[in-house]
């Protein structure tokens, strides 16, 4: 049984973005009802593109108090059209046909929230009975042969869409109004060019339809929403702020542990035990600290650290105020203040570590994955973990040499879970064979592979053989 986190690392041969994307500026919106008596204002606490911290208020146009609060950001991603209130301002639709992830309740493709609450959520494969095994599954319809990319252009942080010279009319409908709200309505046409209509002010999914027949009536109805926005530049989330008092956290960590405190970069330290603690936390208007996780190293007291932490007062200065709160997410590193000790803890380590390598080296399975023997066990595997579609995308592959293209992605996943970079079996065969760096392990694996896939099952032999056991 494969874990979790194995497969989830696989998933940068799909659609499905999980990765993190950051920006320099962050965006306050206002997006109003169809009826313009209703807006939502979104704020975001972050700058990671499919980020949820943050909040969004609902408020009644005219009024300076909001009637209700969502606890997290929808991000306008592409195209207001995404985000949809009711003209009772009750309910906000979300439609995150970028950044979903169906494990998540709150970043599957749609989500409804009403008086603040998530109250319905649906995955691609619910709404579209895709088979994410067999193909690419994608909420929203685009057909990438018509568009233009010269002519296609972001007019007020929306990605407007050029065509293709020729593009009939409706077919630009179809990529351009992939999704919008009319009379508390939504209408949404997904990859297979079947239309869905729900009912705004409760989530339900009415009716589904082909567009080519509801066409006339679309063309005539569908519309963008009406929004405001304001970007403004965001901080930066890797550096804490400076305390209150002028000091810098990691001075303060350093002075609350009794240790001193390391720049990862100076080769000075190499010689010392380091000890890490990462933080991620949102600090709010009053400077103090919310925390969303704390890593602490093994033997550092993690429940002194987490009280100290909230003890302290951050300086907001560099803290837009229309953002009220911000995320922060640091790395410290610190030694013993003897010199002579952290020598010592530096030796123990390595030795430890050394012990801890040797072990990983006979075991046939590492995090409760499963470790390969060899390049056939590996290809055995790779079988039964990657999806269909994947496999028939690498087999059609016209050269081996082409399977360069998932050295970042499956690559990188092999190489982390099957313990090429940290110590495993597999990577004593391939260092037995005088193959010792991780990427150019993985490489060899991709490239017989892609033989494997087209029935050439036996040449990964050839290559041991051509590799044999270096004596010693």
């Amino acid at each position: 049984m494969k874990p979790l986190l194995f497969l989830l690392s696989l998933l940068s041969l799909t659609t499905i973005a999980v990765g993190k994307t950051y920006t320099s500026t962050v965006d306050i919106y206002k997006l109003y009802s169809q009826n313009g008596k209703y807006c939502m204002v979104s704020i975001p606490f972050d700058n990671e593109e499919q980020s949820i911290f943050g909040k969004t208020e609902v408020y009644k146009v005219g009024e300076n108090e909001p009637f209700y609060t969502v606890n997290r950001h929808f991000n306008m991603i592409n195209h207001s059209n995404k985000i949809n209130l009711s003209n009772d301002g009750q309910t906000i639709f979300y439609v995150n046909d970028v950044y979903n992830y169906d494990k998540v309740d709150e970043l599957k493709a749609i989500t409804v929230y009403v008086q603040g609450e998530l109250f319905k959520h649906y995955t691609v494969s619910e709404l579209t009975n895709c088979n994410s095994d067999e193909q690419d599954c994608s909420l929203l319809y685009r057909n990438e042969e018509v568009v233009n990319l010269d002519s296609s252009k972001w007019i007020n942080h929306q990605y407007i869409i050029g065509f293709n010279e020729g593009t009939a009319e409706k077919e630009q409908f179809a990529n351009r109004s992939n999704i919008f709200s009319h009379n508390d309505s939504i209408y949404f046409i997904d990859q297979f060019k079947q239309l869905h209509i729900f009912d705004l002010k409760t989530g339900i999914r009415l009716k589904t339809g082909s567009f080519d027949s509801n066409y006339p009536r679309l063309s005539q109805i569908s519309r963008n929403n009406k929004i405001e926005i304001e970007s403004i530049k965001s901080p930066s989330k890797y550096h804490f702020p400076s305390l209150t008092n002028g000091k810098l956290l990691s001075k303060a960590l350093a002075n609350n542990l009794d240790m001193v405190d390391m720049d990862f970069f100076d080769k000075g330290s190499k010689k010392f035990k380091r000890y890490t603690i990462i933080i991620d936390g949102i600090i709010d208007s009053g400077g103090k600290l919310e925390i969303i996780e704390l890593k602490t190293d093994s033997k550092l007291p993690k429940q002194k650290i987490s009280d100290f932490l909230m003890s302290l007062t951050f300086d907001i200065e560099k803290i837009p105020s229309k953002l009220e709160k911000w995320r922060f997410d640091e790395h410290f590193y610190f030694r013993n203040k003897s010199k002579s000790q952290a020598r010592k803890e530096k030796r123990l380590a390595e030795i430890e570590a050394q012990r801890a390598y040797e072990e990983r080296l006979t075991k046939d399975s590492l995090n409760g994955v499963y470790i390969p023997q060899n390049m056939e066990e590996c290809f055995i595997e790779l079988d039964s973990l990657l999806k269909t579609k994947d496999k028939v995308e690498m087999k059609s592959l016209p050269s081996k040499d082409d399977m360069i293209l998932y050295h970042h992605g499956l690559g990188t996943s092999l190489r982390n879970s099957w313990g090429l970079w940290g110590g495993s079996r597999l990577q004593k065969y391939f260092n037995s064979r005088g193959v010792y760096h991780p990427d150019s392990m993985s490489a060899i694996i991709l490239e017989y592979y892609h033989d494997w896939l087209n029935g050439k099952s036996k040449t990964w032999m050839d290559w041991e053989k051509e590799n044999p056991v270096k004596k010693g």
